[in-house]
């Protein structure tokens, strides 16, 4: 199944409110008066088992439906995406839209820290500076600062139909916001733009784009994908190069470090591994040549060639170890060890360092130092769901959104756990989207922004 396909149909989720139960109420009242009393509490039992059943899958996101609370958001909503590896942060999946409209009807247990200014549902939250950033439905960018006071909007877009993602993701740094213009009406307008944290200066386009949606930034470079290519640009825009081709999709999260791009995709499978790609080489061509010339020679370590004319694509390193695959010149390096059950779930914030995803029950780290992948610690069951599209590791603690179990009688919560001590519950809410400063996770739920104590 193409990645496409798939990433597509997993916005669809079972609903607590679905209307078939009421229509199930209605049918047995209008048979009543048919069956005996006996057959009327033999049915009465079956139905009221049968919604019981069905109130429980519905609490639990173990298949392939958002989290109660919300979807993420790479949206992702698509994702959607805490602070990520820059200095302040950098990763926000794309998808607002499944994802984003999911958060707009969950139910929050207490007040938020901050409304939406313009009642608008949240997604994609990270902090910088000592502001919140988010984004307000489809074609807005809000921030407020960290104790909730003077929301604003800080852009909006020209949007023209209420049901189109005008804006995908987004990234930060010191001095700007970075996001893309997912395109609303005019294709021309589409691509990667900057603008101050504050929104007091217009937007500036630093590269075109067809069809982007997710955003990382590490230092002066942003990549960011467009349709199912992967592409890179500095800060200051400029030369646009395709570092890979035909791999990722408009859910697709990423994260920078230490010069590779890390990016899931099932490259053609029916489930999603983890790559990554050196950053600032050039995809080879149909001819299997580095833009701007041929590459000669095996890539090293950091995927820098010595042939004449270029640098070479090889899988984002000549050798991959214990953790990682190589299969050739143009493929990227497959550093997952374990597929995941259907995706792997990206952290989009780099820890002390290091990148971490979710796959399968496990929690995973690669090292660059052992060149491998290794599991840092189980977090979930086969009969227990594992974190759905919100993933954050902040100085060595882990923060996810997991889905409840049927089976195990649990409900959906935010959680965390530092390896070795066992995961907790810390909040009943179910954001779609997780930030951190020092003291605080800051989620986005319906409409608003909610603070839970780390």
């Amino acid at each position: 199944m193409h990645c496409a396909t798939w990433r597509s149909a997993r916005g669809l989720s079972a609903s607590p409110g679905d209307p078939g139960r009421g229509q199930q109420r209605e049918l047995l009242s209008a048979r009543a008066g048919s069956v005996s009393n006996a057959a009327m509490v033999i049915r009465g039992f079956t139905i009221l088992l049968g919604l019981w059943f069905v109130s429980g899958c519905s609490n639990s996101s173990g298949g392939s439906g958002e989290p109660a609370g919300g979807a993420s958001g790479s949206i992702a909503v698509a994702g959607a995406g805490p602070a990520g590896s820059g200095a302040f942060g950098g990763s926000s999946g794309a998808a607002a839209s499944a994802g984003a409209a999911a958060s707009a009807g969950a139910p929050a247990s207490e007040p938020p820290l901050v409304s939406d200014p313009d009642g608008g549902f949240t997604s994609a939250v990270q902090v910088a500076r000592g502001y919140l950033y988010w984004l307000s439905g489809t074609h807005k960018l809000a921030r407020a600062a960290v104790d909730g006071s003077g929301a604003k909007i800080v852009f909006s877009h020209a949007q023209k139909n209420a049901n189109t993602v005008a804006i995908g993701g987004f990234a930060l740094d010191a001095d700007n916001i970075y996001f893309i213009d997912s395109g609303d009406g005019d294709p021309g307008t589409r691509g990667v733009y900057k603008i101050a944290l504050d929104g007091s200066d217009a937007p500036s386009k630093l590269a075109d784009a067809t069809n982007p949606m997710g955003i990382a930034l590490d230092g002066d470079t942003l990549c960011f994908t467009d349709g199912s290519d992967l592409r890179q640009v500095k800060i200051s825009g400029g030369e646009v190069t395709t570092l890979v081709r035909e791999a990722v999709g408009y859910r697709t999260k990423l994260v920078i470090s230490k010069g590779y791009v890390y990016f899931p995709s099932d490259l053609g499978g029916s489930a999603e591994d983890l790559y990554r790609w050196p950053l600032g080489v050039a995809a080879p061509s149909d001819a299997s040549s580095g833009a701007g010339g041929s590459s000669a020679g095996s890539a090293g370590a950091d995927g820098s060639s010595a042939g004449a004319g270029g640098s070479s694509a090889s899988a984002g390193g000549s050798s991959a170890g214990a953790g990682g695959s190589s299969t050739g010149a143009g493929t990227p390096q497959k550093i997952s060890t374990v597929s995941g059950r259907a995706e792997v779930l990206l952290a989009t914030r780099t820890d002390a360092g290091s990148v971490y995803w979710l796959a399968a029950y496990s929690i995973f780290k690669w090292s660059d130092d052992a060149n491998a992948a290794s599991e840092v610690v189980e977090v979930a069951s086969p009969n227990d769901s594992p974190p759905r599209y919100v993933l954050l590791s902040v100085d060595g603690t882990f923060y996810w959104v997991g889905g409840g179990s049927f089976a195990l009688g649990t409900s959906a919560a935010t959680y965390s756990q530092r390896p070795p001590d066992a995961k907790r519950a810390i909040s009943k809410l179910t954001p779609s989207s997780l930030a951190a400063d020092a003291n605080y996770l800051y989620g986005t739920v319906g409409n608003g922004i909610v603070r839970i104590p780390r």
